[in-house]
C-alpha cells in the first residue's frame, strides 16, 4: 500500500475521532444552557412527559423537579425558556435537566 494512502487513512481516522469527541462533550455538557420552545407532552398517560419543541424543530424532553413538571403541564402550548444544567440523549430524543423554567410572554 502506498505511503500516501496510509497517511490519508490515518488523517481521516483522526478527523473522525475529533468530531465524535466534540459531539460527546456537547451532549454530556454540564454547563448551563438556555432553550426556547413550545411546551407539549410526549408519551401516553400515566407515563406522559413534558417536552419542548424549538424553532428549528428539535424536541427535548424535560427532566426536572415536580414543581417544574407541574408548571410545564399547566402551560402546554405556551412558549417557555428552559435553563438546563445537563443535556443527555436517549434512543429517541435529547433530555434537558431543567434548573429553571420561565413562561415567555407573547
Amino acid at each position: 500500500m502506498p505511503r500516501s494512502s496510509r497517511v490519508f487513512k490515518l488523517a481521516l481516522l483522526c478527523a473522525a475521532l475529533m468530531i465524535a469527541s466534540c459531539r460527546t462533550m456537547q451532549e454530556g455538557s454540564s454547563e448551563e444552557k438556555i432553550f426556547l420552545g413550545t411546551v407539549y407532552m410526549v408519551g401516553h398517560e400515566p407515563f406522559a412527559e413534558p417536552a419542548i419543541q424549538t424553532a428549528d424543530g428539535k424536541i427535548y424532553r424535560i427532566n426536572g423537579s415536580e414543581e417544574v413538571r407541574r408548571m410545564l403541564m399547566a402551560n402546554q402550548g405556551h412558549r417557555v425558556r428552559v435553563k438546563a444544567s445537563e443535556i443527555t440523549r436517549t434512543d429517541e430524543v435529547q433530555v434537558l435537566k431543567a434548573v429553571a423554567v420561565e413562561i415567555v410572554p407573547e
